[in-house]
């Protein structure tokens, strides 16, 4: 499951008001970065988007993209991404993974479902070392071994190793327990707090790091830095990151 309903409103004139996922940066859209770090196991993706972004997702897309079957579902307003992944709980069935659509993942992701079947945990979050981040609210774990003992949100002072890395492994379970659970004080809904919840009644989650560079595009800054990652492999940056066709 992948939320994709992100405005980009902080990448300014950079994003020429489309969403994030249809952000081109080097020679493909954000999204379509994303799903080529999806290969087996996976075999299915569902895209949570808002309403303004829908059309220009699916004329991209369509309803295949390489081996992934597409589908598509809407957050009528933005409030928060438990919100967004609730809104397809109707296309999941058994444990399923939440990629962030506003991340540029550098390597795959296939391997973080295969190695949280070695865990035999219900849940698991990827995980990379945390860091300052410009001050920015930020997914926060503690882990005693692998096994997370806290994960919360907010800016980081050193307090934990390590930061939510842009995917969760969740549990069926997660939706019900998402219809209970509160808005956090941003007044948007969470996966943090979800996740909590589920930890509070007994299920263990566990940190699995992941293997490669990451980056959450929210300012021209982090636009810049993907942009250079990718002129150094030799992939020349295309267009000033509008849509494909715009």
């Amino acid at each position: 499951m992948i939320p994709a309903a992100g405005q980009a409103t902080r990448l300014g004139s950079l994003a020429g008001g489309r969403p994030k996922a249809l952000l081109e940066i080097g020679d493909r859209t954000l999204i379509e970065h994303l799903l080529d770090r999806l290969s087996a196991p996976f075999t299915g993706v569902c895209l949570v988007t808002g309403a303004h972004s829908l059309s220009g997702l699916q004329s991209l897309l369509g309803s295949r993209y390489r081996q992934l079957e597409i589908r598509y579902s809407v957050q009528p307003e933005p409030a928060g991404v438990a919100d967004a992944v609730r809104r397809a709980e109707g296309l999941v069935e058994g444990p399923f993974v939440v990629a962030m659509g506003d991340c540029y993942f550098e390597a795959g992701l296939s391997d973080f479902p295969l190695r949280w079947a070695e865990t035999g945990s219900p849940g698991a979050v990827l995980v990379e070392p945390a860091s300052h981040a410009g001050g920015q609210a930020m997914g926060l774990v503690t882990v005693s071994g692998n096994r997370i003992t806290r994960i919360f949100k907010a800016t980081w002072s050193g307090e934990t190793e390590w930061r939510v890395c842009g995917s969760f492994l969740l549990p069926e379970s997660f939706f019900e327990e998402a219809a209970r659970t509160p808005p956090g004080p941003s007044g948007e809904y969470e996966l943090e707090d979800v996740v909590t919840r589920l930890m509070a009644q007994g299920a263990d989650f566990d940190a699995i790091p992941y293997r490669g560079w990451r980056r959450n595009i929210n300012t021209p800054g982090d636009l810049a830095a993907v942009t250079r990652r990718l002129t150094a492999d030799g992939v020349t940056p295309k267009g000033d990151g509008r849509e494909r066709g715009a």
